[in-house]
């Protein structure tokens, strides 16, 4: 049985092997820029879902490919939200 997209799946060890980004940018993202929000374990570690590991990927292929801004990052996702 497949999964839906947004229900949460990866821990953080797993998100930052599956998109080559260190857990400690992944965490500045969300906690400074809002760029990500993980759900919480009963332990309280995040959980990400499929669609939150694309957007990692995502994100670390414009700041590091790209050499795009959080900021500008965070804007552009906001606009493709609204």
């Amino acid at each position: 049985m497949r999964m839906p997209s947004h229900v949460p799946l990866y821990p953080m060890r797993t998100v930052a092997k599956l998109t080559s980004v260190e857990p400690h940018r992944i965490r500045f993202w969300e906690t400074r820029y809002g760029l990500v929000e993980p759900a919480r374990d009963e332990s309280g570690r995040r959980l990400f879902t499929k669609d939150e590991v694309d957007r990692i990927r995502q994100i670390g292929e414009l700041v590091d490919g790209h050499g795009m801004s959080l900021v500008a990052i965070r804007r552009l996702l906001r606009e493709e939200i609204a």
